[in-house]
């Protein structure tokens, strides 16, 4: 079996510029590029108040289906950090997942795989340490978390699916969250799903889109005031 392609991408706090390990080019430029337009687009929202949203923000889990990124499927977490002078961009650690899968099926199963990435993303910014040692351990982990996935069965598209691109599908405890959003099934085009606990002041959150989050709606993930930005809230079960 060929070892899983894994790294990461964006800014620590003791580098003076990006760092990228072990993620291909046909990740990192449309991730980068959407990222950008994210950030440039909150900052415009939220004016002086974007830098304590920024830092403050929670780690986001996300699962990406195919054809969004690249013909392959994504899942990672996406990390709000800064470099050594201060400049602001996040940190993602992300694993490549096979064209064939597609999100109902995953976003139960690679919960703990999502946990151990984001504890370790989290540890990076914390603590200084040799980046290749911590991807090699993670990889080592990531590993071990694959053997151990067990696929659930994919579950029907919901009919009452809505058809806006930016989806609040709810926000309280991970353990009703996280159902209600694999049952979402998938949007027309592809779709991710973003989600994460409680952090500081934020209750946990769950997202669903057609295709990635539009960089309008981005600030919505900063601070949390999703209508705000654009977000509808889903209602009732799927």
């Amino acid at each position: 079996m060929n070892p899983p392609v894994f790294g990461l991408f964006g800014k620590l706090p003791w580098e003076g510029d990006f760092v990228q390990r072990g993620l291909p080019g046909r990740f990192v430029r449309p991730w980068d590029m959407w990222l950008s337009q994210s950030l440039a687009e909150s900052r415009d929202a939220l004016g002086a108040n974007w830098a304590d949203a920024y830092l403050l923000s929670p780690p986001w889990r996300f699962v990406i289906e195919p054809g969004i990124i690249d013909e392959s499927g994504w899942c990672g977490v996406l990390v709000s950090s800064i470099d050594r002078v201060r400049r602001y961009f996040p940190l993602t650690l992300a694993l490549e997942r096979p064209a064939d899968e597609a999100i109902p099926s995953e976003v139960l199963g690679l919960e703990p795989l999502l946990e151990r990435l984001e504890a370790a993303a989290l540890g990076l910014i914390a603590t200084q340490q040799p980046i290749d040692a911590m991807l090699a351990r993670t990889t080592r982990q990531v590993e071990a978390a694959l053997a151990a996935l067990v696929e659930s069965t994919p579950q029907s598209f919901a009919a009452r699916d809505v058809p806006q691109a930016q989806l609040l599908v709810g926000v309280a405890g991970t353990t009703s969250v996280l159902p209600n959003l694999a049952a979402r099934g998938k949007a027309a085009g592809g779709c991710s799903v973003w989600w994460h606990e409680r952090w500081n002041q934020h209750a946990p959150a769950a997202l669903r889109c057609q295709g990635m989050p539009a960089p309008a709606a981005f600030a919505g993930l900063l601070d949390g005031d999703w209508l705000r930005h654009g977000w509808i809230l889903s209602s009732g079960e799927p």
